[in-house]
């Protein structure tokens, strides 16, 4: 599986800085560069004059997302294949559903919606 496929999408880990996600993570997306890329944090670290940019910010995994996600909140891929599903087990209702084409960008979704709403 593609590493593209195990993080949030360039687009969504921007908006997440700006909502005041916490910028510590394994994967980073680089993108004041000609190609967009994703790097190690080990990379990162070690080199120093990435330190001081700031066109870079964290792509959080699925994983770090099931993390920062509250435990209610489930993801599972669609019935019909085509993507993936983030939802709230106890309250259906009231907390929308968010879709994305990876499991993490489907998460990435909903914890940007809990960011802007204050949850998280």
């Amino acid at each position: 599986m593609k590493l593209e496929n195990q993080v949030v999408s360039l687009e969504s880990a921007k908006k997440m800085k700006e909502l005041g996600y916490k910028q510590e993570g394994l994967w980073w997306w680089l993108y004041g560069v000609q190609t967009p890329h994703i790097i190690s944090n080990e990379f990162k670290e070690d080199a120093e004059y990435l330190r001081e940019r700031d066109d870079i910010c964290v792509a959080p995994t699925v994983a770090e997302l099931g993390e920062v996600l509250p435990d209610w909140y489930v993801s599972q891929r669609l019935a019909s294949n085509n993507g993936w599903v983030c939802y709230n087990v106890e309250n259906k209702l009231t907390y929308p559903e968010t879709l994305g084409e990876t499991e993490a960008e489907a998460r990435g979704e909903m914890c940007l919606y809990l960011l802007k709403e204050g949850v998280i």
